[in-house]
């Protein structure tokens, strides 16, 4: 049978539409084998008696230097990581006009000049300028119809990204998990820098969060951006998510990047969770895909797998997966192949602290259940794509 012109330009439309909405067919050149994930390079930068080792938050401002939230008292550290050393302070008063509320678990980017940008978890947003505070606005909207509160939260796994004029921003949702109304709300917002806007990006849960109950870890989806879109990374999704800023929509899922560590499927809790022990118990026996990021000048992703434990006594444990558990660095190119995946232990590094340069992956080895933990220095380990030796 032939087709007529305007048959063949619509078949040809609609399998365009459906490979811009799908991306990745799986093939066995997917995962180059001629590559892997090395270990190899360390950063040690030594602190101050006054600093803390521990950190919630951190960023690479353009100039290459370390922006670091500190987990105790109001206070944004900032390192030279050619040097190794600390070149100043950002350290706001517990009260008064440069008071910055809740401060712990803040979400905050450097903008360049002394200048920064903060997002709290009671919709404030605060700009300022060294230790002053020049914009204080809260977010919280009248209309009764609509979500009213426009909370964030910034530790490492879900930090903003300034993409152009924006600034996006994870969304805490004021509703309940496993509600309708949880369901259908936004988890993205942007805050543009030219006209003051704080703006809801059109991004919601997956059907997969719709069925059954999973826990809050499981829940807080992860996201980097590429310069040009935002790729959303789900703690139970083995798909990617490419978010368009035009278009203020998802409009592409990523297939054919599943852990190849992966050796059962996402199962919801699904009862109430009662105390500590049996949330480590159950999320320890999953794999969690706990974080995306973006290194434009290698234009590859690295994402950080979270593996179930591999004895009992860490399942049986009160240690949560990202201290205990062994995990996997995945690194995919700019069309989202996987280039290499490897596993490393548990154990030894913390999870809840890393960054990323052109160098690759940095990861903290200040994990307390490592022999070499030490309070009196940060300590990274570098971990980037390396060509794989012949045997």
């Amino acid at each position: 049978m032939k087709l007529s012109l305007t048959s063949f330009v619509l078949l040809f439309v609609l399998i365009s539409c459906k490979r811009n909405a799908e991306l990745g067919e799986c093939t066995s050149s997917d995962t180059n084998r001629n590559y892997v994930v090395e270990s190899s390079q360390s950063l040690t930068i030594p602190i101050h008696a006054s600093d803390s080792y521990l950190g919630f938050a951190n960023q690479i401002d353009e100039e290459g230097k370390l922006y670091r939230a500190s987990r105790f008292g109001s206070k944004i550290d900032v390192y030279d990581l050619k040097y190794r050393n600390k070149v100043k302070s950002y350290v706001f008063p517990d009260s008064g006009p440069n008071h910055i509320s809740a401060f712990g678990g803040i979400a905050f980017v450097p903008l360049g000049g002394d200048s920064l940008l903060f997002m709290n978890n009671i919709s404030q947003l605060y700009l300022t300028h060294k230790d002053s505070v020049l914009l204080k606005k809260t977010y919280i909207e009248d209309d009764l119809l609509s979500p009213k509160e426009n909370r964030s939260y910034g530790v490492n796994r879900v930090k903003p990204y300034r993409l152009g004029n924006n600034i996006f921003f994870i969304r805490i949702s004021q509703y309940l998990p496993n509600t309708e109304n949880f369901n259908n709300d936004k988890f993205l917002m942007y805050y543009n820098l030219s006209s003051g806007e704080l703006k809801k990006a059109n991004a919601t849960f997956t059907n997969k969060f719709k069925n059954g109950k999973w826990t809050p870890t499981q829940m807080f989806p992860s996201f980097t951006t590429d310069n040009t879109n935002i790729i959303i990374n789900y703690p139970i999704e083995d798909n990617l998510y490419m978010y368009d800023t035009e278009k203020d929509s998802v409009v592409s899922t990523v297939k054919c990047v599943s852990s190849r560590f992966k050796t059962s499927d996402f199962k919801p809790i699904n009862r109430e969770i009662t105390d500590w022990k049996m949330y480590a118990n159950y999320i320890k026996n999953y794999i969690q895909y706990w974080s995306i990021s973006y290194i434009p000048q290698q234009d590859c992703f690295y994402r950080i797998v979270i593996l179930p434990v591999d004895n009992q006594e860490d399942a049986l444990n009160e240690l949560m997966p990202e201290v205990v558990s062994p995990f996997s660095v995945m690194i995919l190119d700019k069309d989202f192949k996987i280039l290499a995946e490897d596993k490393f232990p548990g154990k030894t590094y913390d999870l809840t602290d890393f960054f990323v340069t052109d160098k690759g992956l940095w990861i903290s080895n200040n994990n307390p259940e490592n022999p070499n933990f030490s309070e009196d220095h940060l300590s990274f380990t570098l971990f980037e794509l390396a060509e794989k030796l012949n045997d």
